[in-house]
């Protein structure tokens, strides 16, 4: 017997003999314990549930994430997205949230939808690119030129009479410049057509995607102030997509779900105005409720978890005993150990994580084995007929230790995830590794006390009657035909074995968070629905310079990777080469001086001579595709005039169809909208470039206050949001996205940053954690059985557990993610117990009787126990909590049948042996 073994055989005949000397007092210090710890939690209970909080507060990037916000005031945001076909619609909604959203209270900080523009009306075309404001001047000066002539005016048979004469001319279209001149101007006449031939479809604006929402490449033809309106919200995808940000204000301290107060307010408003808009589609999403409603379903799914374990717990144990008493106060012991552990994760650690949330289930799973393990042997002995002090004695001394090996390798394996940077697993393993303890010392200590209470005043004979009527232990001939055909069994289990080793190259790891989320939720809806519409995450990285000549530069260099999309900051709104772009201006403006742009563009239709210079067009459009492509092969003209006449004949095939369908009347109505709508459009947008501002720059004074706020710290360092090309919750387009956007600043900050660090460090702490695991599990069954042959074979068993886990992982295609990586430590400091348990009994009777004694029964019973903690959380709607049940699920399952399947194949062969 090893000298530890034989000094812990000797605290617990001491424990054994203090505990039978004075039941009552130890009973009534557990009580009174519990109590206390019960108001301790109550008054400390404290949830955290961000991913800062999860990193080391020493971290670069957490240092940096922190002082950024500190600088910029920022919070992440509420994301409220507006979506339909219809532009203005979604603006007039946007206000009306924004309005709404003041009832909120301080709850929402600020709100952020719409730039007062009003400052840099007339400056605005400064905000356009070079390259824009140059095909600005050409197509003003040629719209100039032929406005100057009397037969060009702002209608529609302006128009078609401008085309006829251009198109149904063959010599004219032959000569280069003609067609240099023609060519600018085909693709905004190809649009014009299909504006044409929708208004006489009879489809609303914005109904296609050719329709006329002004654009920036449009500005010569399009009315600029719908422009400057679309531009003042945050709209995208031609002003379909409209968002609304609102900061966070004041949240519930300590809280598992900060933000819930908040949330249900602003869900409330957006229900009652989505009931009043039909037609728009208005969706909640952000990180804060992304995190909250990740909180929120995990709670409530790790309480459901809970109660099912407790209510399989106690049916277990009404089928597997015929006497209640003794399983009740094992049920009663745990539930006292869990409020224990509260009180501990309070004191020491002074909150719960959404990693740390899930250790009830395992407290309550793993606990009771405990519990099970010293009640079967008391029951054994009792059974035997001895004493309740004897039975007591036994108990604590042979299966006690056997607990305290078990238990401290359990716990050494949770504190092993603390020799690690990742906070928030270091975390979880001081309160799983304290949970381990008190579970030993409530089974060990405050259960056998209640025992002795109920018991000590029986005598063996009854007490000896009462456990036979109870027994219910596996038969002899069970034991004996588990164990018949040893090298059958091992046979197959090497098989086993061999397939998944060969499998074990095809474990996968999914860094996508959004994954882990319930997939049925608004907010992960609506966060996959802005990736599909923008094409990019809404999270961005953040970028901070100290001056605005610094900004540009940044920005330069940030739009220039392959994998950023945009760089949003002040230095948007403050453009440079200003005076480069003035003198376009300038010239832009001169060009217009002189033209009659005041002319009356309701003229009346006529609508038999629209018909027929349609048709006529038509007719002249696809003659001149065929006479183009005789020559395609050979003229680098004629190839161009094919392509533009593609552009130009399905718009017209269509309007002269929808036409043939429509009396005068109603074609009549149709094309006078459509001519008031297009050319009074294209007027106002004339009128407005001709009185554009030349001599006025644009200055930081100018930039809208809310600008001002979101892009200037309060140390005046200026902030850059760097949004990527592709979707930042999936690992490959982060790491790129990342790694590039640190190779300009390697200080760069933000969520995608946080993410990175956050997931890369979870998945090495947890490898490394496990390794560490193994070690301290090695040491310590060595220090228990004092034998390396004894060790292995209690150490095999969970070796070929983990080995058929991950093989199956493999083969099933189950990947690691987050939040079931947590398993890998977790598994060895569980799985080991039964092996533990198994070949500690084997050494104490010399013969593979385990399922003929107490101890096979105890560790069926421990296992399933274990087993409810986890296969109970497969209910969750939460896939992150769902995937680290249905792993830990899988691996206590293999690691009992390596337990109790292959390693009595073992040990009977020994046996025999011996």
């Amino acid at each position: 017997m090893s000298s530890v073994h034989g000094f812990f055989r000797q605290i617990l005949r001491h424990t054994a003999r203090i505990i039978y000397r004075a039941p009552g007092v130890v009973t009534t210090l557990g009580v009174a314990f519990t109590l206390f710890c019960l108001w301790y939690t109550y008054t400390h209970f404290k949830v955290v549930n961000s991913i800062g909080d999860l990193l080391d507060d020493k971290s670069t990037v957490n240092r940096v994430y922190r002082e950024y916000k500190k600088e910029f005031n920022l919070e992440e945001e509420y994301v409220i997205v507006i979506t339909s076909p219809d532009a203005a619609m979604n603006r007039r909604v946007a206000d009306t949230v924004a309005a709404r959203l003041h009832e909120v209270g301080p709850g929402l900080n600020r709100v952020f939808y719409k730039l007062d523009f009003s400052k840099l009306e007339r400056r605005f075309l400064l905000l356009e690119k070079e390259s824009a404001l140059q095909q600005i001047e050409t197509d003003v000066t040629g719209y100039a030129n032929a406005l100057k002539t009397t037969k060009v005016n702002f209608d529609l048979h302006s128009m078609l009479d401008q085309a006829k004469g251009a198109m149904g001319n063959e010599q004219y279209l032959r000569k280069k410049e003609n067609w240099k001149d023609f060519k600018p101007f085909v693709d905004r006449f190809a649009a014009m057509l299909d504006q044409l031939a929708n208004s006489v479809e009879g489809k609303k604006p914005g109904m296609d995607d050719n329709s006329a929402a002004t654009t920036e490449n449009d500005l010569a033809s399009g009315d600029v102030s719908e422009l400057i309106t679309e531009r003042e919200y945050l709209s995208y995808d031609r002003g379909r997509t409209v968002l609304v940000l609102a900061t966070p204000g004041q949240r519930q301290a300590g809280s598992a779900s900060p933000y819930s107060g908040t949330l249900t307010k602003i869900r409330s408003i957006l229900t009652d105005l989505q009931a009043q808009n039909p037609s728009v589609s208005i969706g909640l999403t952000g990180e804060p409720v992304l995190n909250d409603d990740e909180m929120q379903t995990a709670t409530k799914d790790m309480t459901y978890a809970s109660i099912l374990t407790f209510i399989l717990i106690t049916l277990l144990f009404a089928i597997s005993y015929k006497e209640y008493a003794r399983p009740g106060w094992a049920i009663a012991v745990l539930l006292m150990v869990v409020v224990w552990c509260f009180a501990a994760t309070m004191f020491f650690v002074g909150h719960l994580n959404i990693l740390t949330n899930a250790f009830v289930p395992m407290v309550l799973g793993l606990g009771i084995d405990f519990g099970i393990q010293v009640m079967g042997r008391y029951e054994e002995e009792l059974g035997h007929g001895f004493g309740v002090e004897h039975a007591l004695s036994e108990s604590l001394q042979h299966t006690g230790v056997a607990i305290i090996t078990s238990g401290s390798t359990t716990a050494a394996a949770f504190f092993s995830m603390c020799l690690n940077d990742f906070k928030g697993l270091s975390e979880l393993g001081i309160i799983c590794g304290m949970s381990m303890i008190l579970c030993i010392v409530g089974n060990l200590i405050l259960l056998p006390a209640i025992y002795v209470l109920r018991d000590r005043k029986r005598t063996p004979r009854e007490l000896h009657a009462k456990e036979i009527a109870a027994e219910s232990h596996f038969t002899p001939a069970f034991n004996n035909g588990i164990v018949r055909h040893p090298y059958i069994v091992l046979t197959i289990g090497s098989v086993i074995t061999v397939i998944c080793l060969i499998s074990l190259r095809g474990i996968q790891f999914d860094y996508n968070l959004l994954n882990m989320q319930n997939q049925k939720l608004e907010s992960v809806q609506v966060e996959k629905q802005l990736l599909k519409k923008l094409g990019s995450s809404s999270i961005y990285a953040s970028v901070t310079v100290n001056s605005l000549d610094e900004a540009r530069e940044m920005t330069k260099k940030l739009e220039a990777l392959s994998t950023v999309k945009e760089v949003q900051s002040i230095a948007s709104i403050l453009p440079d080469r200003q005076v480069e772009k003035q003198a376009i201006i300038r010239r832009i403006v001169a060009s217009l001086q002189g033209v009659k742009l005041n002319a009356d563009s309701a003229v009346k239709i006529d609508v038999a001579k629209a018909r027929r210079d349609v048709a006529a067009l038509l007719a002249s459009s696809k003659e001149a595709r065929v006479q183009a492509e005789m020559f395609a092969g050979t003229s680098k003209m004629a190839k161009e005039a094919v392509e533009t006449f593609k552009k130009l004949i399905p718009p017209l095939e269509r309007a002269d169809a929808a036409m043939a369908k429509l009396s005068d009347e109603e074609l009549a109505q149709r094309l006078t909208t459509y001519q008031s709508e297009v050319f009074g459009r294209m007027q106002r947008g004339l009128a407005w470039l001709r009185n554009a501002e030349t001599n006025q720059l644009i200055t930081l004074d100018d930039v809208p206050e809310s600008l001002r706020r979101r892009f200037i710290g309060n140390t005046g360092k200026f902030l850059l949001q760097v949004y990527a090309k592709q979707d930042l919750w999936d690992r490959e387009p982060l790491v790129k996205f990342v790694h590039e956007v640190q190779s300009i600043d390697p200080n760069a900050s933000g969520t995608p940053v946080q993410n990175y660090a956050y997931i890369d460090l979870l998945r090495v702490s947890y490898r490394d954690a496990a390794i560490w695991a193994f070690l301290a599990i090695v040491v310590l069954i060595l220090l228990h059985f004092r034998s390396v042959i004894d060790a292995s074979l209690a150490i095999l068993p969970l070796a070929l557990g983990v080995i058929w886990t991950l093989g199956t992982m493999a083969l099933f295609h189950i990947p690691f993610n987050p939040a079931n990586i947590m398993t890998l430590p977790m598994l060895l400091g569980i799985g080991v117990a039964y092996g533990v348990y198994t070949t500690d009994r084997f050494r104490e009777v010399g013969k593979m009787q385990i399922f003929s004694t107490s101890t096979g029964k105890a560790i069926v019973l421990s296992a399933a126990t274990t087993l409810f903690g986890f296969a109970s959380m497969l209910i969750s709607d939460y896939r992150g909590l769902f995937s680290l049940g249905l792993v830990m699920t899988l691996g206590v399952v293999f690691c009992l049948i390596t337990s109790l399947g292959l390693l009595p194949q073992i040990l009977k062969l020994l046996e025999k042996r011996r």
